[in-house]
């Protein structure tokens, strides 16, 4: 699968809750554009992250807040691990997502893969969340 664009159909409008997490204040509508398909990226408004994919390993290489195109990549991971995209793609949609932005290169984007494969906590759709 190559990601080939990502585009913004609904803009991103968040606001934080505490010193982790952010919360949408709107609802946020995007395309990711693959040679496979299109993914839609529909999140309501209420819709919290802690804008990390994975887990807090990767804080040394990759900002939290990036643009719009990165940080709606992570929204997109952070969805797709509650159970909606298979791991693997979410984690490669991920990577190309992250390099697509333009915020990190193609080598951090690659240690980013290998630390959320390794270290990161997916959930199934049936699986009951933590708070």
């Amino acid at each position: 699968m190559k990601l080939l664009d990502i585009k913004i159909i609904k803009p991103l409008k968040m606001k934080p809750l505490d010193t982790k997490y952010w919360q949408l204040t709107d609802d946020l509508y995007a395309k990711f554009i693959t040679n496979e398909g299109t993914y839609h990226l529909k999140l309501k408004k209420g819709w919290i992250t802690d804008l990390r994919s994975g887990c807090d390993v990767i804080n040394i290489l990759v900002p939290k807040w990036g643009n719009d195109i990165y940080t709606i990549t992570v929204l997109f991971h952070d969805c797709a691990w509650s159970g909606w995209v298979s791991r693997e793609l979410s984690n490669e949609i991920l990577r190309q997502g992250m390099i697509l932005s333009g915020e990190i290169g193609s080598f951090r984007a690659g240690l980013v893969f290998k630390a959320v494969q390794t270290f990161g906590t997916y959930y199934n759709l049936d699986d009951a969340l933590p708070e």
